[in-house]
């Protein structure tokens, strides 16, 4: 009887078996059981320039070494500042800034050397004991485009470029008022007010305030107020002519001075006396003083009101060797309402431009300017330290670059003017360098 029991057990379990077997012949074949899954591995670590390089993030640097020889004719000024001797100089620039056509904010930074005190010359003298430079934040600001049309409106806030335009031709631009290395502090509005698509044709308004110097430390006794500057420039194009008009309103120059006085049977100021903040040691003194006591100076004026006007003209010529060339015109009058002398300016520059790095000829500018400014036409402070330091100068310029490769320019410049006081003293100057740009 077990015999039989067991016989039919396995009989039944054949039977079950040989079913499941035709079934899952007729039904498709199940994937095998996955094999257990390995430990995932740690990500890669994201390279460093993975963010920069989807964002139009410009990194850059500038080197400018210059050979400078000067002669004054009163051999004794040589004396007085370190910077009219000979000697190689150097101008060092790093920076970073984001650019981005369609965006609503970029903005930019650049660290600098030589920033102090002279914000017009920016270039140390090299020879100090192989000692290092110090560097200094040199521009720091942000552009904004709120509207649609980027090229419409923006608004720049910070220590900013150069926002008013002074010529665009090679690379010669009018410098009476404003020196190239100059980069103001606040903020300004730009308007496209018209212009063609071809942008043949353009009319365009940058107007702004400006601080100069937060003055706080000689309250109660002697002149404070913060010396600040609003402005505004109107630009025209067409084709190959442009025009411009800027006013420039400056106020309180005459804070920080401090001269000691004695009103008998009433009060005595016995502090030491000093000269108008824009007037001490390190800055451009060319501007016309005034003695109020002991060795303490002040500006003619508290205000300085100056309107200039701008004309640029170019035409294409073809010269021997040359090529392709511009010729240009940059001319630049300035007047000054708040003085009653010494309040007029001018300018004229006649140049060359052109060349391409793909052309045996590469990128080259060549010009000649002749520059005679009264004292105060404009603020010595700021204006070009090359031909005249300042103002108070009447004389002629010549200067020339050539770009040898895209990163590699040499240039010359000589100078030969009548320089302050009172255009009276022979000052020749020669300088020689090179610019390497990365």
């Amino acid at each position: 009887m077990r015999v039989q029991r067991a016989a039919a057990i396995v009989f039944v379990a054949a039977g079950i078996l040989c079913g499941s077997t035709g079934a899952r012949a007729e039904e498709p074949q199940a994937s095998p059981s996955p094999s257990p899954t390995p430990p995932p591995s740690p990500p890669p670590a994201p390279a460093t320039t993975s963010v920069l390089a989807t964002l139009p993030i410009r990194m850059y640097a500038n080197v400018n070494l210059r050979q400078d020889y000067q002669r004054p004719e009163d051999k004794a000024d040589l004396l007085l500042d370190p910077n009219q001797i000979d000697g190689l100089l150097t101008r060092l620039r790093f920076g970073m800034e984001f650019k981005d056509a369609k965006a609503t904010v970029s903005g930019g930074l650049r660290v600098s050397v030589g920033e102090t005190p002279n914000p017009a010359a920016p270039f140390v003298r090299l020879g100090d004991g192989f000692r290092p430079v110090t560097f200094g934040l040199d521009q720091f600001y942000v552009d904004v485009r709120p509207l649609k049309d980027k090229s419409r409106l923006w608004l720049s806030l910070g220590k900013m470029p150069m926002p008013f335009w002074r010529g665009d031709k090679g690379t010669a631009r009018a410098e009476m008022g404003w020196d190239d290395d100059i980069s103001p502090v606040g903020g300004v509005v730009n308007l496209n007010l018209y212009h063609k698509d071809d942008s043949s044709v353009s009319l365009d308004n940058v107007g702004g305030y400006f601080i100069v110097e937060w003055f706080r430390q000689d309250r109660f006794a002697g002149l404070v107020g913060d010396t600040w500057m609003v402005a505004d420039q109107l630009k025209l194009k067409v084709h190959r002519v442009t025009l411009s008009a800027s006013f420039y309103d400056w106020e309180n120059l005459n804070s920080g001075a401090r001269a000691p006085q004695f009103t008998p049977g009433s009060s005595a100021v016995l502090y030491p006396a000093t000269s108008a903040f824009l007037l001490r040691p390190g800055f451009q003194r060319t501007n016309s003083e005034i003695e109020i006591g002991g060795t303490s100076f002040i500006f003619t004026s508290n205000v300085f009101r100056i309107a200039e006007g701008i004309a640029q003209g170019s035409l294409p010529v073809t010269l021997p060797w040359l090529g392709h060339t511009e010729a240009f015109a940059l001319g630049h009058y300035s007047h000054n309402f708040s003085v009653d002398q010494e309040k007029d300016g001018w300018s004229g520059t006649v140049g060359l431009t052109g060349g391409d790095l793909k052309r045996k000829l590469h990128p080259y500018s060549l010009w000649f300017t002749y520059r005679k400014v009264e004292a105060d036409a404009a603020l010595a402070t700021f204006a070009d330290s090359d031909l005249g330091m300042g103002t108070d100068v009447k004389g002629f310029e010549i200067s020339a670059d050539y770009r040898l490769t895209k990163n590699f320019a040499p240039y010359a410049s000589y100078f030969n003017m009548d320089v302050a006081p009172q255009r009276s003293t022979k000052f020749n100057r020669f300088f020689f360098g090179v610019i390497w740009d990365f």
